[in-house]
């Protein structure tokens, strides 16, 4: 399985920004080497000379740490990751397609030591399926459904407005993952994603006051963060993940009408949320 790079902590090499220890181990080895003086109290100007240096240093140290970033997959964005692609992973050839974010050339990197040797790894199927459109390409889930057999099944930005354009991506992928050189013996199979479509329905309580309007837009900014999330393959959408992503804010009470239970997509499958249909009602909190 391979790793979700958003997921891992930040490394040692990237400091906390804390100007006040500075401070004090500046005044306390400052005592230490002139034992005469007496310290500084709280208005004393020599102590904002303390914060103003202080700060200066917290700003180089944060170059610092934005130059440790640069040089890590998990974290490098821009060119920055256009040259590790260029360095650490020039074995594979991989470059960025024109209009391709970083979130997705990062994934490609990620799985390009999979598909190295051949295609026939999950990771080297998914590297050479994003690989033939990575911009139109949003996903794809691979399986195995007996020895010898490998399901391929895509999602593209076409899926919902234009079969046809979706159609002749499922093609091209087809053609890439049969090419001779990538040396795989399964017996291949590649379709879009069946989308399981369903509707949110649900009502919010929130106290009286002038702020709904705000509550509401908080909650529904929320919940198309989840949408985002779970609208990929094989992700389910649980109640408990749209009742957390609803109650925003001064939210008192979410009330979930639709869906009724979590729904949990199969292989080749993800979820489609067609609409949110939110309503909001004001009570005595």
């Amino acid at each position: 399985m391979t790793i979700d790079l958003s997921t891992l902590p930040e490394p040692n090499l990237i400091r906390e920004l804390d100007p006040e220890p500075e401070i004090i181990a500046f005044i306390a080895d400052l005592k230490m080497r002139l034992p005469e003086w007496h310290g500084v109290f709280e208005s004393d100007p020599f102590l904002k000379a303390c914060e103003s240096w202080a700060a200066r240093l917290m700003l180089e140290q944060q170059r610092h740490n934005e130059d440790g970033r640069s040089i890590l997959l998990a974290f490098a964005q821009g060119g920055d990751l256009d040259h590790i692609a260029a360095t650490y992973y020039s074995f594979a050839g991989i470059e960025r397609a024109p209009g391709e974010s970083d979130v997705s050339f990062r994934r490609r990197i990620q799985l390009a030591p999979e598909a190295y040797s051949s295609a026939g790894s999950l990771g080297g199927y998914l590297f050479h399926t994003l690989t033939v459109d990575p911009v139109a390409i949003v996903d794809a889930d691979v399986w195995f459904p007996a020895p010898g057999y490998a399901n391929v099944a895509i999602q593209t930005i076409h899926d919902d407005d234009n079969p046809d354009a979706a159609a002749q991506l499922v093609a091209k992928v087809d053609k890439r993952l049969r090419e001779p050189k990538l040396q795989t013996s399964d017996v291949l199979s590649v379709n879009r994603l069946v989308a399981i479509d369903t509707a949110v329905v649900a009502a919010i309580d929130v106290p009286f006051g002038p702020d709904g309007a705000l509550i509401e837009a908080e909650a529904r900014r929320r919940f198309g963060l989840l949408k985002s999330y779970v609208e990929r393959p094989r992700r389910l959408l649980a109640t408990s993940a749209i009742t957390s992503a609803l109650h925003a804010g001064n939210v008192i009470r979410v009330r979930l009408t639709t869906p009724t239970a979590d729904i949990i997509p199969a292989a080749g499958q993800r979820i489609r949320i067609t609409e949110l249909d939110l309503t909001m009602e004001r009570i005595n909190g």
